[in-house]
């Protein structure tokens, strides 16, 4: 092809190397040549498949990028786009559908080394079927058998799902149920007996379903704690004279020491004065150990616990209940869940604290909801080498490295969570993405980390 002019464009249809010959002639015909080797980059092909093809609803689908080529050269990003969540980065990714039943598109975009992309959409369908529909609920309320009041401070929990609270006071679990499938589902109430009800799911794998629990014997029965005018005036020593299932008060003053509550006990704060009870470690040791199973805390200002391996609350029991407390300036972490499981932490204050204000370490299947996480001297919120925990709803503000670290921890619902002002919003080491949901994140200088 021939074309004439002092400056020309020219489309090549392919890639590869070409010469391109330039001939000039001045007015008295004479003529000149010259050669230049031109080379043009051939775009990427953008290729993928998706396993399983026929994917029903709550099935874990993967979505594999091997098949894209770069003839020329070589790919160096690749990126999935979805409906209803941000994009997915890696030539590799797995999640679980939040869509369905339905017919939805997939699109790849891969970017090679010179920087064109290209990209290969897809649509494929989600239908119903007996795998677990993410998008299921099992909920319902809990009510006092003999009053028929609503229960509050309760735990309910099904094959590792913790219930969270809603705004009308049922309890709820959410996701991985199986379709027409029965479960098993347990409560756990402070001052009542333990229930389990057989539930099965609908067709779409929710079910309702209500507690009504008993009242044990030692309902009502507690004893008190303060610096005058009750029962004992040390916080150990009436954890020590009651027995399980009963509650201990403890009324405003500053306790100092360590406090290791050793049996299924209620232990709450009463402020009779101008603020919550304090407990203080002094520098020393765990604030608050929590060993025995089935535990309530609820109402303290609890400060100043010691190094690693301390914190203001250590839990290494499982089943417990962490709510309305506020933690301050432990030497190492605010919260600290070590090997439990089924606990749950919400309408708390953790911070100041040297290292993270809440760690969650081989815990799996607990929930941190409805807390508020701040000025920390590393990391908000930290799970490492646990599954299955939900962190929800948390306002989590101002801490030195990361608001919520997720470490070689899969299956973690992040989701409603408000992220301001940390070096990095939410960060992803050998972890999981397809559960991190909707997020605000404000001012971090990172929103989203994936390592």
């Amino acid at each position: 092809m021939t074309e004439e002019g002092i400056s020309i464009v020219h489309n090549y249809s392919t890639g590869g190397t070409f010469t391109v010959k330039l001939v000039i002639k001045d007015d008295d015909g004479a003529t000149n040549a010259t050669e230049l080797m031109v080379g043009v980059n051939k775009p990427p092909v953008a290729s993928f498949t998706y396993t399983p093809t026929e994917p029903v609803l709550g099935e874990p689908i993967t979505f594999n990028a091997l098949d894209s080529v770069d003839e020329d050269g070589s790919i160096k990003a690749y990126r999935w786009d979805f409906s209803d969540i941000f994009p997915l980065i890696g030539i590799s990714v797995t999640r679980q559908p939040l869509w369905g039943p339905g017919n939805f598109t997939v699109t790849l975009t891969v970017t090679d080394d010179k920087g064109v992309i290209n990209t290969s959409s897809a649509q494929l369908t989600v239908r119903e079927g007996d795998m677990p529909n993410s998008a299921a609920v099992v909920h319902g309320y809990i009510y006092d058998n003999e009053n028929g009041e609503p229960v509050s401070l309760a735990v309910v929990h099904c094959e590792g799902k913790i219930a969270v609270t809603d705004a009308e006071g049922r309890y709820v679990i959410e996701g991985g149920f199986v379709p027409s499938t029965t479960y098993t589902l347990s409560c756990i109430a402070s001052g009542y007996s333990d229930s389990t009800k057989i539930v099965k799911t609908d067709r779409k794998g929710s079910a309702v379903i209500d507690f009504f629990v008993e009242p044990t014997d030692v309902v009502g029965s507690e004893v008190t704690v303060g610096p005058y005018g009750c029962d004992y005036t040390n916080i150990q020593d009436a954890i020590n004279a009651v027995n399980s299932g009963e509650t201990v008060v403890v009324h405003s003053g500053i306790y100092c020491g360590n406090v290791v509550v050793n049996k299924s006990i209620t232990l709450k704060g009463f402020n009779t004065s101008a603020e919550h009870p304090v407990i203080n470690a002094l520098g020393v040791g765990s604030a608050v150990i929590l060993s025995a199973d089935k535990i309530v805390l609820e109402g303290f200002c609890i400060t100043n616990a010691g190094p690693y391996p301390s914190a203001g609350i250590e839990v290494i029991s499982n089943d417990n209940v962490i709510v309305g407390n506020s933690v301050w300036s432990s030497e190492w972490v605010g919260i600290y869940l070590k090997g439990c499981s089924n606990t749950t932490i919400t309408g708390c204050f953790s911070s100041n604290n040297g290292h993270d204000g809440i760690m969650i370490f081989r815990a799996p299947g607990n929930v941190v909801r409805d807390n508020v996480v701040s000025n920390n001297g590393d990391d908000g919120i930290q799970t490492m080498s646990c599954d299955n925990n939900r962190i929800e709803g948390n306002v989590i503000v101002n801490n030195a490295d990361v608001g919520i670290l997720l470490d070689t921890s899969q299956n973690t619902v992040v989701t409603g969570n408000a992220l301001s002002y940390n070096n990095k919003g939410v960060s992803l080491i050998n972890s999981g993405i397809e559960q991190v949901g909707r997020n605000q994140y404000v001012n971090n200088k990172m929103d989203l980390e994936m390592a």
